[in-house]
């Protein structure tokens, strides 16, 4: 015997930054609101279908390509732009529920003069 649980999604919420400065690694995470407001992370138990544009990698270091622009990792959260100029996208879903962001990689900031 098998069984699955699936989340009842009213709401799916992505929060990303609109901009990642390469070196500067930035905090993904997905919310969704289920019958009476109540909010629930998308992390274990909660399953979830992440993806993203065919120039970001999503996963590990190891899996990483030199036409990759960015690294994203479900598992962490973790944003990682490998090279300015680009954009790119995020995108979660959760039991047929998709949330996207639209998130810009720019040059690393530079440290303040002494």
């Amino acid at each position: 015997m098998a069984a699955e649980f699936h989340a009842h999604v009213d709401r799916l919420d992505l929060a990303a930054p609109a901009s990642v400065a390469v070196g500067a690694p930035a905090r993904v995470t997905a919310t969704l609101t289920q019958p009476g407001g109540r909010t629930v992370p998308v992390a274990a138990p909660v399953s979830a279908d992440w993806s993203a544009s065919p120039s970001v990698h999503t996963g590990g270091v190891d899996g990483v390509r030199p036409w990759h622009v960015a690294r994203f990792d479900p598992a962490t959260g973790e944003l990682s732009a490998l090279r300015p100029g680009a954009t790119v996208v995020l995108a979660v879903t959760v039991n047929g529920v998709r949330a996207e962001a639209t998130v810009t990689l720019t040059e690393a900031a530079l440290a303040p003069a002494a």
